[in-house]
């Protein structure tokens, strides 16, 4: 599992096209293939430092885990004027995909509600002529701010428990 933009940039395109008529069918299919890829994609680590709270006071043998992804279930709905409002609406809801940590530690939720995304200038794309080509690179430019804001969306620390350790856990990397 790794955060592609090359890839993440194919698995747009090809939502886009499975809606040959485009429009608001297109939108919620792209959002729809976003958030598919980045719960499917998205590995993140943390390290787990903690110590018992009952005797032994010994430190948890237990130093790493993965942050668990869940999308929200919802379909992609928004129907805007434009397409830097549909950025604008699928940034705020792929801020739903929560991030929780494995079975068996207590820390809430692991995002940050950070996640930033924004349309990039597309106007520099306006000499493209070949629709492909334009679509890869307004899309290749769209996937990488996603996956940049992504990585922001992860919170860098957070204090929790598992069994009977309290400890804190730390962003070790987002891939």
């Amino acid at each position: 599992m790794a955060l592609v933009k090359d890839d993440l940039t194919t698995v747009m395109i090809n939502a886009t096209k499975s809606c040959p008529d485009g429009g608001v069918d297109a939108m919620k299919a792209l959002g729809k293939a976003i958030e598919d890829y980045l719960v499917e994609n998205t590995d993140a680590q943390y390290s787990w430092a903690a110590a018992n709270t009952v005797f032994p006071y010994e430190p948890d043998s237990q130093v790493m885990f993965k942050a668990v992804l869940s999308a929200s279930e919802s379909q992609f709905t928004s129907v805007p004027k434009d397409f830097n409002a549909f950025i604008l609406d699928l940034a705020d809801w792929l801020n739903d995909i929560k991030i929780d940590p494995a079975s068996g530690w207590s820390l809430g939720s692991l995002q940050s509600g950070a996640g930033t995304f924004s349309a990039p200038q597309l106007g520099e794309l306006a000499d493209e002529t070949d629709c492909d080509g334009a679509m890869k690179d307004a899309f290749g430019l769209i996937a990488q701010r996603i996956i940049d804001g992504w990585i922001s969306y992860f919170l860098s620390a957070a204090p929790g428990t598992r069994a009977t350790y309290s400890g804190s856990a730390s962003l070790v990397s987002v891939s």
